[in-house]
């Protein structure tokens, strides 16, 4: 992943040289290398980096940390606007983890072999933070509603804090003083 595709290599004279090998041994190495897709050779010009090829799954999978009826969640509009997002040729694999870290763990390392990108509302466990952290280094990954400290990923959250500070103040704007708030 060093060198871009098409990237010139260096002869087998040269790679012998500079690995202190032999010829042959250089050989065999860059003649691996082409079998296994990594190089091609060019007439004319030699041995370059060949292209990746990315084939696509035609999947996404949308990973949440439980399915709640009692709150309708995730709602058919959630699932309905993924979909419509991701338009036709795309389907959604919708996954839950039961809040257990470790089916996380195991369905994100499972999903992002089989799909294209993945969709999470993560547990927040800070086992997974890493896991995550390098899925999105591979393959688009989106968080939503909940940020795992020191994830730098995409993310769609709302500001709850933000939103109840302002329906507090509107509650005290119009007189009201004992107020309480509950949530789940």
């Amino acid at each position: 992943g060093d060198l871009a595709a098409w990237h010139r290599i260096p002869s087998e004279i040269d790679v012998a040289a500079e690995w202190g090998v032999s010829r042959q041994t250089a050989h065999r190495a860059i003649h691996e290398l082409q079998r296994l897709g990594l190089v091609a050779r060019q007439r004319r010009w030699g041995t370059v980096v060949a292209p990746r090829i990315v084939q696509r799954a035609g999947r996404v999978a949308f990973i949440v940390d439980q399915f709640a009826q009692i709150y309708n969640f995730p709602s058919g509009q959630t699932m309905r606007g993924i979909q419509d997002g991701l338009g036709d040729d795309v389907d959604l694999i919708c996954r839950e983890c039961k809040q257990d870290a470790e089916q996380e763990a195991r369905l994100l390392r499972k999903l992002s072999e089989e799909t294209d990108g993945i969709i999470i509302y993560p547990t927040s466990n800070p086992r997974n933070t890493h896991l995550l952290q390098k899925l999105s280094d591979t393959k688009p990954l989106v968080v939503l509603d909940r940020v795992p400290a020191g994830l730098n990923v995409d993310a769609v959250v709302s500001d709850n804090e933000e939103a109840t500070v302002r329906a507090m103040q509107a509650l005290v704007e119009r007189g009201h003083r004992r107020v309480g708030f509950f949530s789940f």
